[in-house]
């Protein structure tokens, strides 16, 4: 980050040094704020969506998103143009102008209502025009904060990845432990790698579902040389399941599971 202000104000160490205290300052104030609202693991708080926790973050006088945050909300009908936000710039082809099909050069030429004829609806349908929302902002101060309002906005849910201990966002009703980053040196995301070991702590803990594996992948192998189709592997798989975890409440026994199995 004093990279990047280095590069677009004037070198002065004092100067930057406020600003980094200040940018320490603000990532410790959006850090309380966001877990205080989004985390779903946080006691009694998980109860309540996350617009009435910022609110009771709020009124408990803890802080709130600072009333005068200064962001502009833009509107555009086509396109924004790239001289101004190239980073919300949205292409559209080269040779676009509706203004064509009523013989204008430009749409600012236009002095009156022109009228909706089918060569305008038909120039338009082919099109993928959209309204695209962007902000502008004054400094890194409002870019966090108008994130967090849009995560307020979303009722975003957020947790600790159970294997780096940092937090991610939840992704719809999908549950989850761990985030999906991957780890420093590592090829695999921590869903990767904490899903497989997981899976290697059930198999560790429960026999049943060693013998369910064992015969799993025996049955799955069989689809490949069509000695069972989709469907029968399928119904095996759910009846198989269930007699696995019978046998782990104790209603049947492990050599009956295996002969049920045909380990």
């Amino acid at each position: 980050m004093l990279n990047l202000y280095t590069a677009i104000l004037p070198s002065d160490n004092s100067q930057l040094l406020m600003q980094a205290l200040d940018i320490r300052g603000l990532k410790e104030e959006i850090a309380n704020m966001a877990a205080f609202c989004f985390d779903i693991e946080d006691g009694n708080l998980k109860k309540l969506p996350a617009e009435k926790r910022y609110y009771l973050y709020h009124a408990s006088g803890r802080g709130s998103i600072p009333q005068g945050f200064q962001t502009r909300a833009v509107v555009m009908p086509d396109r924004i143009p790239s001289k101004d936000y190239n980073i919300f710039y949205k292409s559209l082809p080269k040779d676009f102008d509706v203004g064509k099909v009523w013989g204008l050069s430009s749409l600012h030429e236009l002095k009156q209502p022109q009228d909706v004829t089918t060569d305008t609806i038909a120039y338009l349908d082919g099109m993928d025009v959209r309204l695209y929302e962007a902000y502008e902002v004054c400094g890194i101060a409002d870019a966090a904060y108008l994130e967090l309002y849009q995560m307020l906005l979303a009722n975003s849910a957020i947790k600790k990845c159970a294997l780096c201990g940092k937090y991610f966002v939840m992704k719809g009703d999908y549950s989850t432990k761990y985030c999906d980053r991957k780890q420093k040196g590592r090829k695999q995301t921590c869903q990767q790698i904490g899903s497989s070991r997981d899976f290697r702590s059930r198999m560790a803990k429960s026999p049943a579902q060693v013998e369910y594996m064992r015969a799993y992948k025996r049955m799955h192998s069989r689809i490949k040389y069509g000695m069972i189709t989709k469907e029968k592997f399928g119904i095996w798989r759910d009846d198989a399941k269930a007699q696995t975890l019978l046998c782990e409440q104790g209603g049947l026994s492990l050599d009956e599971l295996r002969a049920l199995l045909g380990n």
